[in-house]
C-alpha cells in the first residue's frame, strides 16, 4: 500500500536545483488560462499539481506528454515549461520505477481511459511529488494489503 502524506496545502517551486539531462517527452508545464472553463477542460483529462486562481497569474501546473501539450495549445493555453520541476519529476520517475520513462509502455496509461493513471503511473507521480517537494510530502510504505498478506504468492 502506498501513502503520500502532505503537511501543507500550498506548493512552492523549489529553487536552486541543478538541471540534469531532461527527458523531453514528459515536461512539467504551467498552462496559462484566460477562462475558468479551461480548468474544467484540463480537469476532465489530467491531474493538476497546482491551480493559481489570482487574476495576475492564472495557470495550472501539470506533467505533460508531447501530445498533451499539443492538445492544450490547441485549446488556447499558453504553455511555459518549468525545467526544475521537469528534471525532478523525470529523475523521480526513473529512480522509482526503474523504467525508461520515454518508452511507449511507460506513458501508455489505461487503454480507452486516458484520464486515469495506472498503478505504476500513480506510484511514479507520488514519488515525483515527494522528490520535488520533500518538505511537503513523502512516500511511506505501510505494508502489504490484506489480500497480499493472506496470499503470499502475489
Amino acid at each position: 500500500m502506498l501513502v503520500l502524506s502532505s503537511t501543507q496545502q500550498a506548493v512552492a517551486a523549489p529553487q536552486g536545483r541543478a538541471h540534469a539531462q531532461v527527458d523531453a517527452t514528459i515536461l512539467v508545464v504551467r498552462a496559462y488560462y484566460t477562462d475558468s472553463s479551461q480548468i474544467d477542460f484540463v480537469a476532465a483529462r489530467r491531474d493538476m499539481w497546482e491551480v493559481e486562481w489570482n487574476r495576475a497569474e492564472q495557470y495550472v501546473v501539470l506533467d505533460t506528454t508531447a501530445a498533451e501539450r499539443a492538445e492544450l495549445e490547441a485549446a488556447g493555453f499558453r504553455l511555459e515549461t518549468d525545467m526544475a520541476e521537469t528534471t525532478a519529476f523525470n529523475q523521480a520517475l526513473a529512480r522509482f520505477s526503474g523504467l525508461d520513462v520515454t518508452s511507449a509502455a511507460a506513458t501508455a496509461g489505461i487503454s480507452g481511459y486516458s484520464c486515469y493513471r495506472t498503478v505504476e503511473e500513480t506510484y511514479a507521480t507520488a514519488a515525483g511529488l515527494a522528490t520535488a517537494h520533500p518538505e511537503l510530502a513523502s512516500v511511506i510504505d505501510i505494508g502489504d494489503s490484506w489480500a497480499k498478506s493472506v496470499n503470499s504468492a502475489d
